[in-house]
Protein backbone atom coordinates (compact mmCIF):
# COMPACT_ATOMS: atom_id res chain seq x y z
CA UNK A 1 0.00 0.00 0.00
CA UNK A 2 1.29 3.42 -0.87
CA UNK A 3 0.98 6.22 1.63
CA UNK A 4 0.82 9.73 0.35
CA UNK A 5 2.97 11.97 2.49
CA UNK A 6 2.90 15.74 2.32
CA UNK A 7 -0.42 15.71 0.49
CA UNK A 8 -3.60 17.22 1.78
CA UNK A 9 -6.36 14.76 2.52
CA UNK A 10 -9.88 15.05 1.32
CA UNK A 11 -11.77 14.36 4.49
CA UNK A 12 -14.92 13.25 2.75
CA UNK A 13 -16.72 10.03 2.05
CA UNK A 14 -16.35 8.65 -1.44
CA UNK A 15 -18.32 5.89 -3.10
CA UNK A 16 -16.75 2.53 -3.82
CA UNK A 17 -17.57 2.84 -7.53
CA UNK A 18 -15.52 6.02 -7.75
CA UNK A 19 -12.48 4.37 -6.15
CA UNK A 20 -12.68 1.01 -7.94
CA UNK A 21 -11.15 2.06 -11.30
CA UNK A 22 -8.04 3.50 -9.65
CA UNK A 23 -7.61 0.38 -7.48
CA UNK A 24 -7.94 -1.88 -10.52
CA UNK A 25 -5.33 0.09 -12.46
CA UNK A 26 -2.96 0.46 -9.49
CA UNK A 27 -2.83 -3.29 -8.85
CA UNK A 28 -3.01 -4.19 -12.57
CA UNK A 29 -5.97 -6.54 -12.14
CA UNK A 30 -8.11 -5.25 -15.00
CA UNK A 31 -8.28 -8.50 -16.93
CA UNK A 32 -8.99 -10.58 -13.80
CA UNK A 33 -11.75 -8.17 -12.82
CA UNK A 34 -13.32 -8.35 -16.27
CA UNK A 35 -13.19 -12.15 -16.41
CA UNK A 36 -14.77 -12.39 -12.94
CA UNK A 37 -17.48 -9.95 -14.05
CA UNK A 38 -18.02 -11.99 -17.20
CA UNK A 39 -18.28 -15.23 -15.21
CA UNK A 40 -20.89 -13.62 -12.96
CA UNK A 41 -23.21 -12.84 -15.89
CA UNK A 42 -22.26 -15.77 -18.15
CA UNK A 43 -25.54 -17.63 -17.58
CA UNK A 44 -27.47 -14.51 -18.66
CA UNK A 45 -25.39 -14.20 -21.83
CA UNK A 46 -25.43 -17.81 -23.08
CA UNK A 47 -28.36 -19.31 -21.18
CA UNK A 48 -28.43 -21.72 -18.27
CA UNK A 49 -27.89 -24.92 -20.28
CA UNK A 50 -24.79 -23.75 -22.13
CA UNK A 51 -23.48 -21.98 -19.01
CA UNK A 52 -23.49 -25.28 -17.09
CA UNK A 53 -21.10 -26.70 -19.69
CA UNK A 54 -18.86 -23.69 -20.31
CA UNK A 55 -16.93 -21.01 -18.48
CA UNK A 56 -14.87 -18.01 -19.59
CA UNK A 57 -11.41 -18.39 -18.04
CA UNK A 58 -9.05 -15.87 -19.60
CA UNK A 59 -9.05 -12.54 -21.35
CA UNK A 60 -5.97 -11.63 -23.32
CA UNK A 61 -5.62 -8.79 -25.84
CA UNK A 62 -9.37 -8.64 -26.33
CA UNK A 63 -9.75 -12.37 -26.87
CA UNK A 64 -11.88 -14.26 -24.36
CA UNK A 65 -10.96 -17.91 -23.88
CA UNK A 66 -13.98 -20.07 -23.03
CA UNK A 67 -13.64 -23.67 -21.88
CA UNK A 68 -16.38 -26.15 -22.71
CA UNK A 69 -16.72 -29.74 -21.58
CA UNK A 70 -18.07 -31.19 -24.83
CA UNK A 71 -17.60 -30.46 -28.55
CA UNK A 72 -21.38 -30.00 -28.98
CA UNK A 73 -21.29 -26.95 -26.71
CA UNK A 74 -18.18 -25.67 -28.47
CA UNK A 75 -20.12 -25.79 -31.74
CA UNK A 76 -23.12 -24.07 -30.12
CA UNK A 77 -20.92 -21.26 -28.79
CA UNK A 78 -19.13 -20.83 -32.10
CA UNK A 79 -22.49 -20.41 -33.87
CA UNK A 80 -23.55 -17.87 -31.22
CA UNK A 81 -20.21 -16.00 -31.25
CA UNK A 82 -21.45 -12.71 -32.76
CA UNK A 83 -24.50 -12.62 -30.51
CA UNK A 84 -22.35 -13.38 -27.44
CA UNK A 85 -19.98 -10.53 -28.34
CA UNK A 86 -22.97 -8.17 -28.58
CA UNK A 87 -24.30 -9.30 -25.20
CA UNK A 88 -20.88 -8.90 -23.58
CA UNK A 89 -20.70 -5.36 -24.90
CA UNK A 90 -24.18 -4.64 -23.51
CA UNK A 91 -23.68 -6.30 -20.11
CA UNK A 92 -20.11 -5.18 -19.49
CA UNK A 93 -19.58 -1.87 -21.22
CA UNK A 94 -16.00 -1.68 -19.96
CA UNK A 95 -15.10 -5.05 -21.48
CA UNK A 96 -13.26 -4.77 -24.77
CA UNK A 97 -13.81 -8.33 -25.99
CA UNK A 98 -13.40 -8.51 -29.75
CA UNK A 99 -13.21 -12.28 -30.25
CA UNK A 100 -13.91 -15.56 -28.49
CA UNK A 101 -11.67 -18.61 -28.57
CA UNK A 102 -13.42 -21.83 -27.58
CA UNK A 103 -11.46 -24.75 -26.19
CA UNK A 104 -12.76 -28.21 -25.29
CA UNK A 105 -11.41 -29.22 -21.90
CA UNK A 106 -12.41 -31.09 -18.79
CA UNK A 107 -14.10 -28.77 -16.30
CA UNK A 108 -14.31 -29.83 -12.66
CA UNK A 109 -16.95 -27.78 -10.89
CA UNK A 110 -16.51 -26.96 -7.22
CA UNK A 111 -19.05 -25.14 -5.08
CA UNK A 112 -17.10 -21.88 -5.01
CA UNK A 113 -15.11 -21.94 -8.23
CA UNK A 114 -14.22 -24.18 -11.10
CA UNK A 115 -10.90 -25.75 -11.83
CA UNK A 116 -9.91 -26.78 -15.30
CA UNK A 117 -7.78 -29.54 -16.65
CA UNK A 118 -6.78 -29.63 -20.27
CA UNK A 119 -7.46 -33.09 -21.66
CA UNK A 120 -5.78 -32.47 -25.02
CA UNK A 121 -2.01 -32.84 -25.08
Amino acid sequence: MKFKFNETRNNKIVSFSSVLPSVISRFDIGEQYLIASLQAVWHEIVGDLVATHSIPVKLYNGICVVLVDHPVYANELSMMKNLILEYIGAKLSSASVRDIKIKVSKIEWNKNKSSTKDTRR
